[in-house]
């Protein structure tokens, strides 16, 4: 559908609406539209978005083992009431449990043994994003910190610890993206770039969670303190890509390079001449490192 720029005077621009589209959402002379600047697109509401509602329909009877995933993915796109059918009452815990874990501002409002309804029971706001960045940041830090204590010197408090801030970084991720596909980021030309941001972070907590999946196998077994210390290196690199998406530093992103070319090094190493948990903790070094390399591409762009 394509309509002409109306010029009125020297300094207005109008656009006319579509008739049909008025009439279906009541819309007459006077009335106030929200309108929201996304890029190259304008996208107009007839009230703010936080009154929309968004309903889907789930099928928890043929999506069975991705059901849970689903209503993640149907909660970051923005959804505001997910109503979803069941053949397995027993799943009706599994929902409440995700919703209490994974999706912050939702509630199990009604449920048979058949069916059941959630929904956005909270107001969200843009100015809720940069907090919820700002604590996955802290926490992805703090998980990397305690593995890293936990290989010089085991302590399995230290293990149920991280897997704790695991859910909680997994919580505050699924908001941020909610937030950024309900709202999009404050400079709606890298919110793209500020989504994959959130998505990397997850990323690399998931990685500190797979090693600790790891270490509580090996039961305290004795690890290499070269093995140790260029995993302390790897939990420095993200350290460095945090600050560095806050104040950009080029001598910063110079001295990430570097230590990202030693730790690929020398973990290829470990993984080709050690076996068990020295050559796991190598690879999810590895991994770390990649993904927050990974980012710092992400940061270049939100900075440029």
């Amino acid at each position: 559908m394509k309509r002409k720029v109306i010029q009125i005077a020297n300094s207005t621009q109008l656009v006319s609406l579509p008739r049909k589209w008025c009439l279906a959402n009541g819309i007459k002379k006077g009335d106030e539209l929200d309108v929201e600047e996304h890029g190259s697109k304008i996208i107009i509401n007839v009230g703010p978005n936080e009154h929309r509602v968004e309903k889907r329909n789930l099928d928890g009877v043929n999506l069975r083992i991705f059901l849970l995933r689903a209503i993640v993915a149907n909660y970051k796109t923005g959804v505001e009431e997910i109503e979803i059918r069941l053949d397995d009452p027993s799943l009706l815990h599994e929902i409440s449990l995700l919703i209490q874990e994974d999706l912050p501002g939702f509630e199990l409002l009604e449920q048979t043994n058949k069916s059941c309804l959630i929904k956005c029971v909270a107001t969200e706001h843009e100015t809720d994003f940069d907090p919820a960045l700002r604590r996955i940041f802290l926490v992805t830090n703090s998980m990397g910190k305690q593995v890293a204590e936990y290989l010089r010197k085991p302590d399995p408090k230290l293990i149920s610890g991280i897997k704790s801030m695991e859910k909680t970084c997994n919580r505050f991720c699924n908001f941020c993206e909610r937030l950024l596909n309900k709202r999009g980021y404050k400079d709606s030309n890298k919110s793209l770039f500020v989504y994959c941001v959130v998505w990397g972070l997850e990323k690399i907590s998931d990685e500190y969670k797979y090693l600790c999946q790891e270490l509580a196998k090996a039961k305290g077994k004795p690890i290499q303190k070269e093995v140790v210390t260029m995993f302390s290196n790897a939990v420095e690199i993200v350290n460095m890509m945090q600050s560095l998406y806050y104040k950009f530093d080029n001598k910063i992103v110079a001295d990430m390079a570097e230590k990202r070319k030693k730790i690929v090094k020398e973990g290829t190493k470990i993984i080709e001449s050690s076996k068990g948990i020295d050559a796991h903790i190598a690879h999810y070094a590895i991994n770390v490192t990649q993904e927050a390399f990974n980012i710092l591409g992400l940061i270049f762009a939100i900075h440029s």
